[in-house]
């Protein structure tokens, strides 16, 4: 009997990994098939290493067919695959929101940084701040940041007064704190990934910057909940539904979907998993389910045919509600999300709310 085969990537261990604990959970409640067909996973730990992460596609490729590619990895692995799966033409969905090169087998399951970045502004502007300041880590992450937003202040009419960067393995910003308090910014963005988040936040306060702080969508919310009040209190940030299924209003298009997740991992692991990124396991089934079942109409899996109608499948302009909002891919869109897949969220007391 055929099968499909999914290769799954996770940045479980090297430099700069996340916590990926939510999303192994995740993954345990996968069923055995996906469109009729046993679903074969072939699971590897990328060690957020790029040149891994291709080492391990081409030994899985050579004892076998490869259907499709899944990682929750970071943005080096991410580039990586994504040249692995245009060269030997097989869909790649990937969690890190990498862009910037031809791409035509990479999907992501991510919100594009603009998406993002215009809801972020859309509330500065409402706010009415004229300065802005930005720190953000020196890697693709922050610079994609800091170049969206230097890019998108001057037809708002905003002035970016500091620019400032620090590395993940920093243990202080205290210098760049002080220079971006000196230029007395009515609002600051942070720009960092994960735990290294909080960093730049809490060495403002500090300095005795006292007006708004915005962080970015791959802030960890815990460790920003957990802080002292005095530091985080006020937070806003632009996340997607799913880390706030509890918050969405009933008539969200993912409001469903999230809060169905979150009811099967509870009952299945007796806590609330806190992730995004878990979410989007489910997701990436329920967009891979209608785009194989098509797929099957045209070919056997396990051929070049079918990755070929699968590909076309996916770009097929047809909208999937998932938890992560509205995907709708397209040739030339490979991100796909709707502006459904953001949402601002106001930190105060240690509870993350709708932000107003």
């Amino acid at each position: 009997m055929s099968k499909f085969t999914l290769l799954l990537t996770i940045s479980l261990t090297g430099p700069g990994e996340l916590d990926w604990t939510p999303v192994r959970d995740a993954l345990r409640l996968w069923p055995a098939e996906i469109a009729g067909l046993p679903l074969n996973v072939v699971f590897h730990d990328d060690k957020a290493d790029p040149q891994t992460a291709i080492d391990i596609a081409d030994t899985v490729l050579a004892e076998g067919p490869v259907d499709a590619v899944v990682q929750f990895a970071l943005s080096g692995p991410g580039f990586a695959m994504a040249e692995w799966a245009a060269e030997h033409q097989v869909p790649h969905f990937a969690l890190s929101p990498i862009q910037g090169r031809p791409d035509p087998w990479t999907f992501r399951l991510s919100a594009p940084p603009e998406l993002m970045a215009e809801g972020l502004l859309e509330h500065i502007s409402d706010r009415g701040y004229a300065r802005l300041a930005y720190i953000g880590t020196d890697d693709n992450y922050g610079n994609t940041w800091r170049t969206l937003i230097a890019s998108k202040l001057g037809e708002r009419g905003i002035s970016l007064c500091a620019n400032e960067s620090y590395l993940r393995t920093d243990v202080t910003t205290l210098a760049q704190a002080e220079r971006i308090a000196q230029t007395q910014p009515e609002a600051v963005v942070i720009g960092g990934p994960g735990q290294t988040a909080i960093l730049p936040q809490t060495d403002l306060r500090r300095f005795g910057f006292k007006g708004q702080v915005y962080q970015t969508f791959g802030a960890a919310m815990s460790v920003l909940a957990d802080a002292p009040p005095v530091d985080t209190d006020g937070t806003i940030m632009v996340t997607g539904p799913g880390s706030v299924a509890d918050l969405l209003p009933s008539d969200h298009a993912a409001a469903n979907v999230t809060r169905d997740f979150n009811a099967r991992f509870e009952q299945r692991f007796g806590h609330a998993h806190g992730s995004q990124a878990a979410i989007s396991t489910c997701d990436v089934l329920k967009i891979l389910e209608p785009a194989v079942r098509e797929a099957l109409l045209r070919a056997e899996p396990g051929t070049a045919a079918f990755r070929l109608a699968l590909q076309s499948a996916l770009e097929a302009d047809q909208p999937v509600v998932t938890g992560s909002g509205t995907f709708n891919y397209t040739k030339a869109d490979h991100f796909g999300l709707a502006p459904d897949g953001r949402v601002l969220i106001e930190l105060s007391g240690g509870q993350w709310r709708m932000a107003q």
